[in-house]
């Protein structure tokens, strides 16, 4: 089969707020050719599904709210669609017209910070994503999820140290997939502690 390519052309804009804080959007628009997936009548083989096309919206947000006060936000809405191929799904259903895979309409990130007297700092965050297809068959569709975060850490002289808790309420996900295939979907971690150092000499 011949290579994927892919071909992207994006334009964006940047607004600077104050010094420390700056506003961001782009307009995107990627096409991919020559997309493979899995032969459902042979898994061993790959079928070539053809050519798609993702347009999108991001949004972002970086720097200062207010003083000891930092945030990171962003947004992006994506629309995915097969646009040509001779192929049909493992239902009989063609895979031209359906909804790329992997591709949520809606994804939302987020992370604020508090600095405290001296070094000290704490933090919140999250990001979620609407649901997506597993693949383009567009048969399994993996639900949207939100986790939530919490950090606090130490900024020294010469040594930084932070704590991180991932998926603060343990929930249960899936973070992505195969993409070409409904039976390779990877679940999110489960709630998750990390505790980093960093010295510098």
């Amino acid at each position: 089969l011949k290579p994927t390519q892919t071909v992207n052309k994006e334009a964006g804009v940047k607004l600077d707020l104050s010094a420390r804080a700056s506003l961001t959007a782009a307009l995107f628009d990627m096409t991919q050719s020559n997309i493979q997936v899995a032969d459902p009548a042979n898994t061993n083989f790959s079928l070539p599904v053809g050519r798609q096309r993702t347009r999108g919206l991001e949004l972002g947000f970086m720097g200062e709210l207010a003083p000891g006060w930092d945030a990171i936000a962003g947004y992006a809405n994506m629309r995915g669609k097969i646009e040509d191929s001779t192929e049909r799904t493992s239902a009989g259903t063609p895979f031209e017209g359906n909804t790329a895979a992997l591709t949520p309409r809606h994804t939302f990130n987020a992370w604020i910070k508090r600095r405290l007297d001296g070094r000290f700092w704490i933090a919140a965050g999250g990001r979620a994503e609407s649901g997506r297809y597993a693949s383009p068959d567009d048969l399994v569709t993996l639900p949207g999820y939100g986790v939530l975060q919490l950090g606090a850490g130490y900024d020294g002289a010469k040594v930084d140290v932070t704590v991180t808790v991932r998926d603060l309420l343990d929930r249960v996900y899936f973070v992505s997939a195969h993409g070409g295939a409904n039976d390779y979907n990877m679940p999110g971690a489960p709630r998750t502690v990390l505790v980093s150092a960093r010295y510098r000499f």
